[in-house]
């Protein structure tokens, strides 16, 4: 079920990978970024504070609020990829 065994092209054009400080994740993020880099996808990645499992739960029921920061960052990707 490991997203990496789905990277190969053709897949999206590109990708933003968020994480916070979760040793795990930022594993999984890099990796599944270079697999997808690989097949030719450009890939961004956005690191954010905070820590462990209470760091990710945060980014996800964050993210959306404009005071976060990483909402910036997915609005500003998002302006980036559609302006093409």
């Amino acid at each position: 079920m490991s997203p990496t065994r789905h990277a190969a092209a053709p897949n999206a054009l590109a990708f933003l990978m968020l994480h916070v400080q979760r040793p795990d994740g930022v594993r999984q993020a890099k990796a599944l970024g270079a697999a997808l880099e690989g097949s030719g996808s450009k890939v961004e990645h956005g690191s954010f504070p905070g820590q462990g499992l209470q760091g990710h739960a945060e980014i996800n029921r964050r993210l959306g609020d404009p005071s976060y920061a990483p909402t910036a960052a997915v609005d500003a990707w998002l302006k980036r990829v559609f302006a093409r």
